[in-house]
């Protein structure tokens, strides 16, 4: 059986910051994505 990850949560101070730093990185984060309380994304791959 291969492993996968299905689910990572951060607690950040600074959703906005975090959101930006991770679409530097290449992570497609769709614009308009909530920055107030959470974000929930997909993970690449489905």
């Amino acid at each position: 059986m291969k492993l996968r990850a299905a689910i990572v949560e951060l607690v950040v101070s600074d959703m906005a910051a975090t959101l930006a730093f991770y679409r530097r990185l290449g992570v497609a984060i769709p614009d308009g994505t909530p920055v107030d309380l959470y974000a929930a994304l997909a993970p690449a791959g489905g």
